[in-house]
């Protein structure tokens, strides 16, 4: 439940800020991965040769995109919790 949750959560941000994920950041990504392989360029050239395998670098992408999103309008409150809170808090929020 709470992955699903978290799925239309990203979803909606996604869709009300026109998150998207431009081809320079894509490329970026590839080629960020494929710099640890002995020829770099063809694992570029792989990610390129089939729709599926781009489509799953622009979610990932898209995803980064909407958690700087989030860190860059949080609003953070500082709240001091006792150990034994915190521990409760936090079994119950896995209950549901």
């Amino acid at each position: 439940m709470r992955r699903v949750s978290l799925g239309l959560l990203l979803s909606e941000i996604v869709k009300q800020h026109e998150i998207k994920a431009d081809g320079d950041s894509v490329r970026a990504y590839i080629e960020k991965a494929a710099a640890d392989y002995e020829h770099p360029e063809q694992v570029v050239n792989w990610y390129y040769e089939d729709d599926s395998r781009l489509t799953e670098v622009e979610m990932v992408v898209i995803e980064d995109n909407v958690v700087d999103w989030v860190l860059d309008n949080a609003k953070v409150t500082d709240q001091a919790v006792s150990f034994d809170e915190l521990v409760s808090k936090g079994g119950d929020e896995d209950a549901g």
